[in-house]
């Protein structure tokens, strides 16, 4: 035994053997398996959470031009597609442009299901409606609300509008 260990703690004996090689090599592996089953599903609900973040910073910018229009936004519809807003009053789009760099929002959930970003508004008298909403609202995979269901991509201000998103 004692030579072996001599053996051992000498310098003849440098570097570890194929068989030691492979063991640890197996081990790695399963590691980095266990691992990435417990990362993988984490990043679609990452993706989500950042969408419905970008939903509601467009909602807020939304928000806030619409109450610098005042009186000359009282309802309408815009849309960001591919870093673009395409609105269908002028005024709106300067107002929304100044409160937010709309090439900055970009979608990349599977539920979003693209880069589209829909705006809508109608604060006619008791309607208050303010929404941005991905792909008609498409629900979440992993996201929930405040109750505890499945999150929309929408979310929506106003006196009548409940936020959907958590």
């Amino acid at each position: 035994m004692k030579k072996k260990m001599q053996k051992y703690l000498s310098n003849s004996n440098e570097g570890f053997s194929l068989v030691e090689l492979i063991i640890v090599i197996a081990i790695m592996a399963i590691l980095i398996g266990v691992v990435a089953l417990a990362v993988i599903p984490n990043l679609e609900r990452s993706r989500e959470s950042k969408d419905l973040a970008a939903l509601d910073d467009a909602c807020k910018a939304l928000t806030a031009a619409v109450a610098t229009a005042g009186s000359k936004a009282t309802s309408g519809t815009a849309t960001i597609s591919g870093g673009t807003l395409s609105c269908d009053n002028a005024d709106m789009k300067a107002l929304i442009e100044d409160q937010i760099d709309v090439s900055s929002l970009k979608l990349v959930s599977k539920a979003a299901g693209g880069d589209t970003i829909d705006l809508e508004w109608d604060v006619t008298a008791g309607k208050n409606i303010i929404k941005a909403s991905a792909n008609g609202g498409a629900e979440c995979k992993y996201a929930k609300d405040a109750s505890g269901d499945t999150a929309k991509l929408i979310v929506s201000a106003g006196d009548s509008g409940a936020a959907e998103a958590p």
